[in-house]
């Protein structure tokens, strides 16, 4: 099944805002929401499919939740 992010576009690359959803359209809910919530974001906001996660992701969140914990 195909999940989808909020994702900010800045010259370095795509970062993610917020992912898990389920259909475009929530997403799009979301984006519409962020926007009106935090208006001085800079770059293009864009709802992209989900990808992957690489091992040096799953790494760091691990990292993260084990900090905290403690």
């Amino acid at each position: 099944m195909k999940k989808y992010e909020v994702v900010r576009e800045t010259k370095y690359g795509d970062v993610r805002i917020r992912g898990g959803f389920k259909s475009k359209e929530s997403a799009r809910m979301f984006l519409e929401e962020y926007r009106r919530v935090v208006p001085h974001v800079r770059g293009t906001l864009k709802v992209v499919e989900e990808k992957p996660k690489t091992i040096a992701e799953e790494v760091l969140e691990e990292i993260w939740a084990r900090k905290k914990e403690v």
